[in-house]
């Protein structure tokens, strides 16, 4: 049983005071740690030390952490949209505990901004006891509450923080949660660990994008998502990364030689078959079964084409064709992005958070004549500020301290031949959209520290939720370079306008590999009264918590993130059983299908969750043609 914060603090001032550690009060992580700060001469009493890197000192740091930083930006947005009503802040560190990059409402949690910002260290020896400092001493997650913190400043809010790992187990970073609730909350941790997971499957793609790929697990259901095991292979079968998911599924500590060693089976073979799924029988798992799915590269080192075809929806290039149109307006932007993608025409993509507007500018790229050509997407707002001007046009050798031998071509010039997809544009500064300016009016770029341009063709299609006008009737923004990316405006009308809500659920949980399982039709009901300030993002966040937390079983009210309830159009829409009398014209076609698919087809069963008589359910089935 949990102590309370008061039974745990007297315990901790009995061991400042005594040495003595009292059983049973808080875990084996905690006590050690507290053992560890003791050791380390951290004092408890006295607050923490604001010294933080300088602005030079945290651009070589996260220049050096760049792979890390661009791999979880958008976890990391997706995290803190999950929890942002619980006042917390979302930190992304380095392996020895300086953070790169946070967000969140700092002031909202109590402590002093400066520590839970860019530049702060919390290694454990200068620190104490604290989730990202002893997460990275212990290499594990780690829960810290209120008094467990050994240092008596941190005593009113909690933390939690998991490991971010490369390949072979190599300690990359920490991601951690911050708030200021003194109860133990389970869903916060669940919910860092699944994007943690998320980060490094990311980071591993990126780095190891060897000859041969095998995804595995023991359930061909997780083949393909978070929890899979990642290998990647030579083409003479050599192994020349694993992940960390793969090292445990394998149930080894050490790193294996070669696919033969592992799996008992001939890689030549094994790559000749073309199978979609392969069984592998491995000894290591103690008699589990495990399945793979293969992909090989037949070209180039950096491109990889799968054999198999078992992927996630989400992560295929999806064509306009493959968006549901099923709501007037998102028909009527599809028809109009169709008409004008092959015409040199600058496209801008507005809405609100999460609407949808980087998936509808793939679409358009993978829908036109440049499909073959590369993609090239820029987050205006997530570059850091001294590197955006490199980041974008690039750098010869030597241009500046820090810079590659080689030197680097810059996001534009990889988008010659394809699509440059500007995401945010309206965060880019305005020194910079001078130059951008220039690039798009003569289709040429001329790197950092060079003097020769070189002529580029891409593409152009940017995409904002600001109200780029008002930004330029403000001098926020150009003028010129608006009605130069505006050629035409494509708006994606907010979630809680669309009047295909059922199919968006189903496009997700087909994305999550899960179009089968069953959602109650009070949840699609409640999705309904939702008012969605996070869009589809924020549906699509829901669900996958949802998943998670429902373990395979039924979607239930039950499973709904916490605070999901708070944003109901109509907060007095709270009982049981929502679908009642006077509600029947209102429930949708696909609500129905739903509680039919829910009960197998048992008319009764499915008339219970609907709220509504058995007589009335064959009359809504009537009326939707369904009998």
């Amino acid at each position: 049983m949990k102590k309370s914060a008061h039974e745990i603090n007297r315990a901790r001032q009995q061991f400042l005071a005594h040495g003595n550690m009292q059983e049973g009060v808080v875990n084996e992580t905690i006590a050690a740690s507290w053992q560890r700060s003791m050791r380390n001469g951290v004092d408890a009493s006295q607050p923490l030390s604001m010294v933080t890197l300088n602005r030079a000192e945290l651009d070589i740091r996260q220049s050096k952490n760049r792979l890390l930083l661009t791999q979880s930006k958008a976890e990391i947005a997706t995290l803190y949209e999950q929890i942002a009503h619980s006042y917390s802040v979302v930190t992304l560190t380095d392996a020895e505990g300086t953070i790169l990059h946070s967000e969140g409402q700092h002031h909202l949690i109590g402590l002093a901004p400066e520590l839970l910002s860019p530049g702060y260290s919390w290694n454990e020896q200068q620190r104490g006891t604290n989730a990202i400092g002893t997460a990275i001493v212990e290499q594990k997650a780690v829960a810290v509450q209120c008094a467990e913190h050994f240092v008596e400043q941190l005593h009113h809010f909690s933390c939690y923080a998991v490991p971010i790992f490369g390949a072979n187990r190599q300690l990359l970073g920490t991601l951690n949660v911050s708030n200021a609730f003194s109860i133990h909350q389970p869903h916060t941790m669940a919910l860092v660990k699944m994007a943690a997971q998320l980060i490094e499957n990311r980071v591993f793609r990126a780095c190891h994008q060897g000859p041969v790929c095998l995804h595995f697990h023991n359930n061909t259901d997780f083949i393909h998502t978070q929890w899979e095991g990642l290998a990647v292979f030579s083409r003479q079968g050599d192994l020349l990364a694993i992940n960390k998911s793969g090292l445990n599924l394998l149930g080894i500590a050490d790193i294996p030689h070669n696919f033969q060693s592992i799996f008992g089976q001939s890689f030549d073979q094994v790559c000749a078959r073309h199978q979609q799924i392969i069984t592998f029988d491995v000894a290591h798992t103690h008699g589990d079964i495990l399945y793979g799915a293969m992909e090989i590269n037949t070209e180039s080192p950096s491109s990889i084409k799968p054999v198999a075809t078992r992927q996630p929806v989400s992560s295929m290039p999806r064509t306009l064709a493959a968006i549901p149109d099923h709501d007037p307006r998102i028909a009527e932007i599809l028809r109009q992005a169709t008409l004008v993608m092959n015409r040199d025409i600058s496209i801008l993509i507005q809405g609100e958070t999460g609407v949808g507007k980087e998936l509808l500018a793939s679409a358009i790229h993978y829908s036109s004549d440049r499909a073959h050509g590369p993609l090239i997407a820029v987050n205006c707002a997530a570059l850091p500020e001294g590197l955006i001007e490199a980041e974008l046009f690039g750098y010869e050798e030597g241009a500046f301290t820090g810079a590659r031998q080689k030197g680097n071509s810059g996001k534009i010039e990889q988008a010659h031949g394809g699509t440059l997809f500007l995401d945010e544009i309206g965060d880019m500064p305005l020194l910079l959209q001078a130059r951008l300016l220039r690039v798009l009016q003569e289709r040429s770029i001329t790197p950092l520290g060079s003097s020769k341009s070189k002529k580029l063709d891409f593409a152009i299609i940017s995409a904002t939720n600001q109200t780029l006008q008002e930004k330029v009737a403000s001098g926020a923004f150009r003028k010129d370079l608006y009605y130069r990316l505006n050629g035409i405006s494509l708006t994606l009308p907010p979630l809680r306008e669309r009047k295909d809500l059922d199919a968006l659920v189903q496009n997700i949980m087909t994305a999550e590999h899960a179009g089968s399982t069953r959602i109650h039709a009070e949840v699609m009901h409640l999705f309904r009264q939702h008012s969605w300030p996070g869009n589809i993002r924020q549906l699509h966040n829901v669900l996958k918590t949802m998943l998670a937390l429902a373990a395979g079983q039924p979607l239930q009210r039950q499973h709904l993130p916490p605070g999901f309830t708070d944003d109901l159009k109509d907060n007095s829409i709270a009982a049981p059983q929502l679908l009642t009398a006077g509600s029947i014209s209102d429930i949708t076609n696909e609500a129905v299908r739903l509680a039919l698919q829910n009960h197998e087809g048992n008319i009764s069963a499915a008339a219970r969750e609907l709220g509504m008589s058995r007589n009335r359910l064959y009359r809504k089935l009537k009326s939707l043609g369904m009998t």
